[in-house]
Parts: C-alpha cells; structure tokens; sequence
C-alpha cells in the first residue's frame, strides 16, 4: 500500500506473516505477500526465519509418468557394431517418495534398422535417493518381453521375431518444476530378437 510502518519485529515465518508491535504498543499480524521491503534497524534482533524443508517432489501415492528417447549402441551376437534409437512410455504408481512401480511400452529400433521394430512390454521398479533433494540420482530395472514387427515382410519371406529383455540402468533426476522433471540415464540393454 506504501504505508511504512515504524516498530520492532517479534516473530517473522517467510512466506507467511510477520508479527509486529508498533512504536505506539499494538501488535499486528502482517501477511508476507503485502510486504514490500523491510528495513533492518536498532530494534530488529529478534527476527526469526523459519525456512521450511523442501517436500518431495514423488510423494508416496501419486502416479507419475515418463517419457524417454533412447540411443541403444552396442554389439550383436555376430560381433558388428549398432545403433539404434527409441521411444518408450512407462506409468506407475510411488510407492514411497524413493520407489515407484510401473509399466512401460514403446517402439525400438535397437539393431539399426528402421524396418525391424520391437515393441516392448515390461514392468519396471525405481529407486531415488534423497527424496527430499531437488536433484537425486536413482536406480532402475525394468524387464519384460518385446514383440517382433518388421515393415519389409511383405511377402512373408522372413519373420522378425522378438523376445526376452531386462535393463538395468543408473541416472539423475532433475527437478525442474513442481509438475515435470528431467532425467539423464544410462544403462544396459540385453535384448533377445531373431530374424526366421
């Protein structure tokens, strides 16, 4: 308002009000947001913050929801180099601010070929550390099984077939708003696929 008001401090929680008593006696409860400044003086040692921890960011019950865009590399079973790229989804349920439970799916093109696609069904568990912390490193493993797609068979001369895979992986969660947060991984993929 512009008003300044002259008087000591007797007790001040950020972000929510500050008790104050005026050069003339009254005490008065003055919410934070209307505050535009206060000026330290002669009469402001009694001022107390009492700064509130920071709240999980998963908190137990919630569901929660990732999106994730992956470039697998590595060997196949014939010893030739390849990557590849994908996408995949996964919803599921905290459990407690440091393990969530889910299920995933997707669409990978781990062998390099944009023919030969899989796609992913697995149940996955993950782990954070330091729930309280915006930023936390966590641990994850999801298993399942991949369903076999190829877009060249047309003339049914050969079958992708897919299979068995797990995936171990460690990242670091960092938390960018109270809605969404950004993670940067990196794991191992085994993935059984034959080609019949």
């Amino acid at each position: 308002t512009g008003k300044i008001m002259w008087g000591e401090i007797q007790f001040f929680e950020l972000g929510k009000e500050i008790l104050f008593r005026t050069q003339q006696g009254q005490l008065t409860r003055i919410p934070a947001e209307i505050i535009d400044k206060f000026v330290a003086g002669a009469h402001t040692t009694n001022v107390k913050q009492v700064v509130k921890e920071e709240q999980p960011f998963l908190v137990a019950g919630k569901l929660y929801h990732n999106l994730a865009l992956f470039v697998p590399f590595g060997g196949k079973t014939t010893a030739s180099s390849r990557t590849g790229l994908g996408i995949e989804y996964s919803m599921g349920w905290q459990a407690t601010p440091k393990v969530g439970l889910g299920l995933g799916t997707g669409m990978n093109f781990m062998f390099g070929s944009f023919s030969d696609r899989l796609i992913p069904i697995v149940a996955e568990v993950r782990y954070y550390t330091n729930p309280a912390h915006q930023n936390r490193l966590y641990a994850l493993l999801d298993s399942g099984y991949s369903l076999g797609w190829s877009a060249d068979n047309t003339d049914e001369a050969y079958r992708f077939k897919g299979g068995w895979r797990i995936h171990p992986a460690i990242g670091i969660a960092w938390h960018n708003s109270s809605t969404a947060r950004f993670t940067t991984e990196l794991g191992c993929w085994q993935q059984r696929a034959t080609l019949i």
